[in-house]
């Protein structure tokens, strides 16, 4: 069975030797400096603005008390760039200094009210490839690449809210191998890790770029299903058991079957009262799907 790397894996010296004999291109960017957003870098593009606050309809959302919840603006006029308080509570402040706009210069640090969320900087494509690799090294699981449980919980969270006060459908599909302890202690690690990460590549074949896929734990994985309704939701991932099911897993001459017990459930009418809650029903089903003979798709039907 090949390796399959994710492209966040390794960084290309060559490509960065090429690069750095090259004239730089100087790309103006932001990069955030708290929760889970750390180390992210976001390219200042001509005419874009990027709103940052509290409020879940922000550009960049950020779950802080003392933010306004839309806090500030940047945005890029020619080859300038911009920051704008929006009549934020606690103020916006370059380098100390509060402003209401300023044109902002190479390592300007940007804080709303005492809390440093931003640094401007003019980026070369070489520190635009490595700030990416480590944003990806903090928020993605080592072994497989997709999201891992600390980047899932605070984006589903958010996730949770929008959709909870907008009243869209949100599901939410909790995964585990079944008896997958016996393939590490018959086959060993190694062959685990290369089911764990084939699992990743068949589930990421069925379900869409917008789903939000991530480890939790172990042979433990979640998938959070936006905008998508409790029978969308079911289906989908009874396709997703069946694709497991019917797959062939091999290592070196060894081919073994893996199979998966599936828990889903729906936010609608405001029937759970916080993601954690959603998190919590949709763990009970997975354990539910393995009390009734594994292999299976357990949910609950939310109210009409």
């Amino acid at each position: 069975m090949k390796k399959r790397f994710d492209t966040t894996d390794i960084i290309n010296v060559a490509e960065l030797k090429k690069q750095a004999l090259m004239k730089p291109s100087i790309t103006p960017t932001i990069t955030l400096l708290v929760n889970e957003m750390l180390g992210k870098t976001i390219t200042i593009t001509s005419g874009m603005e990027v709103i940052i606050g509290r409020s879940e309809e922000c550009d960049v959302s950020l779950d802080i008390t003392a933010l306004s919840r839309k806090h500030c603006a940047v945005f890029r006029q020619g080859k300038n760039v911009f920051v704008r308080d929006l009549d934020s509570t606690n103020g916006t402040f370059v380098n100390g200094e509060r402003i209401e706009t300023r044109v902002l210069k190479n390592g300007d640090r940007v804080f709303l009210g005492d809390i440093c969320v931003f640094k401007f900087a003019f980026t070369d494509q070489i520190d635009l490839d490595i700030n990416r690799m480590l944003f990806d090294k903090a928020t993605r699981d080592p072994l497989t690449g997709i999201y891992n449980r600390t980047y899932f919980q605070e984006n589903c969270r958010k996730e949770f809210l929008f959709h909870h006060r907008t009243g869209l459908p949100l599901s939410l599909v909790f995964f585990d191998l079944d008896d997958f302890k016996l393939v590490n202690d018959r086959y060993g690690h190694t062959c685990g890790d290369i089911v764990l990460k084939d699992v990743v590549f068949i589930v990421k074949r069925k379900i869409r770029e917008i789903d939000f896929f991530s480890r939790y734990g172990g042979e433990e994985m979640v998938i959070l299903m936006k905008n998508t309704d409790y029978p969308a939701a079911m289906k989908k991932t009874e396709i997703l058991r069946e694709a497991l099911f019917r797959h062939k897993f091999e290592y070196g001459a060894t081919s073994l079957s893996v199979t998966a017990s599936f828990g889903v459930v729906t936010l609608k009418n405001g029937n759970f009262n916080s993601f954690q809650e959603m998190l919590a029903a949709v763990d009970s089903m997975m354990y539910k799907a393995k009390q009734e003979g594994k292999n299976r798709v357990v949910g609950i039907e939310p109210d009409k």
